[in-house]
């Protein structure tokens, strides 16, 4: 990029930047860089600027760059959470694309700031992350490079595995679950007990087995490296690094398709307002069309399902017509209240429930949304995905489902004392997910568990009604 584009593209990041303001997007700084194609792929891969290093990085790494040779898919840009934001603009773009990808990323750093899921997370990660690279490598030089790996290899199979209520939020302090233990409750607890107790005083109950976990624990990254005994100090460090940074990620996971899609809505109007040639508004528009396309017949394309929601809660409640509520009754909306609505929704709400409160019939028509389910052999080797005839609300409950799960089985500890013998119970939510475990899958990452636990690790699962069993370690 020669003197004339840099001074070009400041010039564009200021328009644009004013033009968010002018339209009510109130985004944070926003620190742009320019960089070369096997840069921002790497950053793709590792998701930050200095992350450790690990195979599975460099694997993501090698598919999405082999895809980009191929001219199979091109990352335009990549922004952070941060503070300020970063976002890194790939040197290959063309003025009328980094402007598009400038309007993008403001949208989302307006989103990264208004959304309630992103409030608590460490806008640091950043340097968090590669000081954490630097403690990796200093454990690698003290301990060796492949017992580091092993435990991270460990960690990282259980990443999805975090969970941000852990603390805080639904359990008591470790100090009165022992007080509960070792003090229970003796019966009726009021003004009147001296009348239960006239005839005879109650007997003490005896005092609980401590139990491992105190509830039962869902975020086994947090479990594993609190309660095992086989783990050594630097290895407890590990668990505890992955599971800080997989906090940070756990909300872009919550809100895909309206983050994606709030960026889209807010990018095309971002660049109608500002000042294009005719020529660079087509191919504007060229771009914002690949953008919004409906993508593979078997996936779906977040940024197209969340920005045709976004123009449709726009377009209801700044002109309103005559809507029905699910019992019959009518709505009566006021009207000209449609970017409110718009900056309301993207400050309380997560994908599932945008789903679920605005995904309409004729959303599910336009967008030509449906369910398919596989018929054949359970390991899909023979059989094939058949369209489900079923009303709108079942491709929309569908959709809520597995946006509610992210897709991650709800799997918790139980039991640290299995048996008797300090093994590990697992339990895995049958009925709150939509596929069973894929059980071989489930045996080599319990095989990993069993790593980090030291001793016989168990899942109990459900399939086709009958209770699972599968063990590692015994």
């Amino acid at each position: 990029m020669n003197d004339s584009e840099r001074k070009q593209l400041r010039e564009a990041i200021d328009s644009l930047v004013d033009v968010a303001f002018k339209l009510g997007l109130q985004p944070p700084d926003v620190r742009f860089e320019v960089v070369p194609v096997e840069a921002l792929y790497e950053m793709a891969a590792y998701h930050f600027p200095e992350r450790f290093a690990h195979w599975t990085h460099g694997a993501t790494y090698y598919r999405q760059k082999t895809r980009y040779d191929f001219g199979m898919e091109k990352i335009y840009e990549l922004v952070l959470n941060t503070d300020p934001c970063l976002a890194y603009l790939l040197d290959t773009n063309s003025l009328v694309e980094h402007k598009l990808v400038i309007a993008h990323v403001l949208g989302h750093a307006d989103f990264f700031r208004r959304n309630v899921y992103f409030r608590e997370t460490d806008r640091k990660m950043d340097e968090a992350a590669a000081r954490h690279a630097k403690i990796i490598l200093d454990l690698e030089d003290e301990h060796g490079v492949e017992p580091v790996e092993r435990t991270l290899d460990a960690a990282l199979a259980l990443s999805f595995h975090v969970d941000p209520t852990a603390v805080g939020f639904r359990e008591k302090p470790d100090a009165e679950y022992e007080r509960e233990r070792l003090r229970p409750p003796t019966g009726p607890t009021t003004p009147y007990d001296d009348l239960w107790y006239m005839a005879q005083r109650p007997e003490t109950p005896p005092v609980k087995p401590r139990r491992i976990p105190p509830e039962p624990e869902h975020d086994l990254i947090r479990f594993l490296a609190t309660y095992s005994s086989a783990l050594e100090d630097w290895q407890r460090t590990l668990l505890y690094m992955i599971r800080e940074e997989w906090l940070y990620f756990y909300p872009n996971m919550r809100t895909k398709i309206m983050n994606e899609g709030y960026a889209s809505f807010w990018h095309e109007r971002i660049l109608e307002n500002a000042e294009l040639s005719p020529d660079e508004h087509v191919q504007f528009r060229r771009l914002h069309t690949g953008v919004i396309s409906s993508g593979h017949r078997y996936s779906l394309n977040p940024y197209a399902v969340g920005y045709r929601i976004w123009r449709d809660v726009e377009r209801r409640w700044e002109h309103p017509e005559e809507e029905q509520t699910w019992y019959g009754g009518t709505i009566h909306r006021q009207g000209g209240e449609g970017l409110a609505k718009v900056f309301d929704v993207a400050s309380d709400h997560r994908d599932s429930e945008f789903i679920r409160e605005f995904l309409t019939p004729k959303l599910v028509e336009d967008l030509d949304l449906y369910a398919y389910d596989f018929r054949g052999n359970p390991k899909k080797q023979s059989g094939q995905w058949v369209v489900e005839d079923e009303p709108w609300e079942r491709v929309r409950d569908t959709l809520v489902d597995e946006l509610v799960s992210m897709g991650i089985p709800s799997i918790s500890a139980v039991d640290g004392d299995y048996h008797g013998h300090g093994e590990l119970l697992l339990l895995h939510d049958a009925e709150s997910g939509r596929h069973p475990l894929d059980l071989d899958y489930a045996k080599r990452t319990l095989t990993l568990v069993n790593r980090l636990w030291g001793k016989p690790v168990h899942l109990e699962t459900a399939l086709d009604g009958k209770r699972q069993l599968i063990s590692v370690g015994g």
